[in-house]
């Protein structure tokens, strides 16, 4: 399970690779069919980001997590193994 995931530099290309990298690795090495993450409402920047590397928005968990004494809701996207 990842946690959280950080590119000091971004906008070099390097999260690209990596992200790539670690999909190639997942999905052959680990037999996985669909790789799924929440994401919060106000990373809009990485949301674009993951559609891009073919993320697909699959709907919003309505106040999933708990911080601060307030609830925040997230987007869940998911990615299926290609062909």
């Amino acid at each position: 399970e990842f946690k959280r995931f950080f590119m000091a530099n971004p906008g070099n290309g390097f999260g690209k690779k990596t992200l790539g990298l670690v999909f190639k690795f997942l999905f052959n090495n680990h037999q996985l069919h669909t790789l799924w993450l929440n994401l919060h409402l106000n990373d809009k920047r990485v949301k674009y980001f993951l559609e891009q590397q073919g993320f697909v928005e699959d709907g919003l968990l309505r106040d999933w997590i708990k911080t601060d004494m307030i609830y925040e809701s997230v987007y869940r996207l998911s990615i299926i193994k290609p062909d």
